[in-house]
């Protein structure tokens, strides 16, 4: 296989990776490819960006805070744990109360660890809600009209498709990724994504307290970034392609 990949990208004009740590890896592995490769990231849901974001309303200051879709990844590198842990941290020592939503299908394990947790959420005014996986559509409108978003990525060089879900809600986004992942680079540069390293034993709580913040601001909805739209990936992508013609 090591041999074909290496026919294979000799001879391509072209090659395109969906992060720039995929094109460093790549790079780093086979070093003649690193001059035409080219990043290109997926992009917004067709059904989301021709849906403008609207200021959430609340009828009392509970904040809601929701995790959509599959948790535990088939290598289980990302737990429940994982993001409780450092969000109750942040949680602590605050007035904020709310309630965190886990919407999609979670695993035994995961549940076990929901059921770990509670009781430490509901001493500090919080509660825990699980709920089962729900067509797409109701899960987009969950999206827009909750107060945050929990996004955890534990790769390296993957952006999780729930990221470029995620963005178009205008909704704050806490973002659980080690330090210089692509993911983490990539919210180097958005103002509505609150990133911390969860893999660090302390020093994130001030990142939690700023989210919530966030979530609780009467602001108007983050504006959605125009990098990861079809006109602006398209661009990268013809530009690429007649370099090469």
């Amino acid at each position: 296989e090591g041999r074909l990949e290496r026919r294979i990208l000799r001879r391509a004009k072209s090659i395109f990776v969906t992060s720039e740590v995929w094109k460093e890896l790549l790079s780093r592995r086979l070093p003649f490819a690193a001059a035409k490769t080219t990043v290109l990231t997926n992009g917004y849901p067709p059904e989301m960006i021709q849906r403008k974001p609207a200021r959430r309303t609340r009828s009392d200051d509970r904040l809601t805070l929701l995790h959509a879709g599959r948790f535990t990844s088939s290598s289980g590198a990302r737990t429940v744990d994982a993001l409780l842990g450092p969000l109750l941290a942040g949680i602590r020592g605050t007035r904020r109360k709310g309630e965190i939503l886990f919407v999609g299908r979670l695993v035994s394990e995961d549940l076990a660890q929901v059921d770990r947790w509670r009781p430490r959420f509901e001493a500090e005014g919080w509660s825990i809600t699980t709920i089962p996986p729900v067509p797409h559509a109701e899960m987009i409108d969950r999206l827009y009209q909750t107060d945050g978003l929990l996004l955890l990525s534990a790769s390296e060089a993957a952006v999780p498709s729930k990221f470029f879900e995620y963005l178009p809600s205008g909704r704050p986004v806490l973002s659980l990724t080690p330090e210089g992942s692509a993911v983490w680079r990539l919210s180097a540069g958005l103002p509505q994504l609150f990133s911390l390293d969860y893999t660090r034993a302390a020093g994130t709580e001030s990142i939690v307290r700023d989210f919530l913040d966030a979530c609780a601001s009467e602001s108007p909805p983050f504006e959605v970034p125009p990098v990861f739209t079809d006109a602006h990936l398209a661009e990268i992508f013809l530009k690429t392609v007649r370099r090469e013609t």
